[in-house]
């Protein structure tokens, strides 16, 4: 199955890829999602880009990013839009929607790291290791720093 092209299976294969993709999807969304805006927002970054979208929101200025009146170029500005998008969407600029940018720009990197993987790599092992990739990351990035 791995070595066909989508046109070249069956109806009941290309069901059972659709669920297997679609599974993939829903894991990744879980364990992306899952208790996204659960904890305080991380010294020393986090708050310093609550602060730029607020700004960003008050100052009705979507061009540059301040703090505290300072240019803050720390992070694309894509970024910033995204979050204070998400701040309008939800109420509040909060853990939630300081998070979800990049919550959400993981989900978009999973199928897109799969076609990528299909085109560069075609074979079975490669799925495997793509069903590893959203468990891998989450313990990644919450590992303390190393002294």
């Amino acid at each position: 199955m791995a070595e066909r092209y989508p046109h070249e299976l069956s109806g009941g294969m290309r069901q059972r890829a659709g669920l297997a993709r679609q599974l993939l999807l829903a894991g990744a969304a879980l364990l992306f999602l899952l208790r996204l805006g659960a904890r305080d927002l991380w010294n020393p970054n986090e708050p310093l880009y609550g602060r730029a979208v607020v700004e960003m929101s008050r100052s009705g200025d979507w061009s540059v990013t301040t703090v505290n009146g300072q240019v803050f170029d720390e992070k694309p500005i894509l970024y910033f839009w995204l979050a204070l998008l998400a701040s309008r969407a939800l109420g509040a600029v909060d853990e939630l929607t300081l998070r979800l940018p990049s919550a959400l720009a993981g989900l978009v990197g999973v199928p897109l790291g799969c076609l990528f993987a299909r085109a560069e790599f075609p074979g079975r092992r490669v799925l495997g290791e793509l069903l590893a990739l959203p468990v891998a990351l989450p313990p990644l990035q919450n590992r303390p720093n190393s002294p």
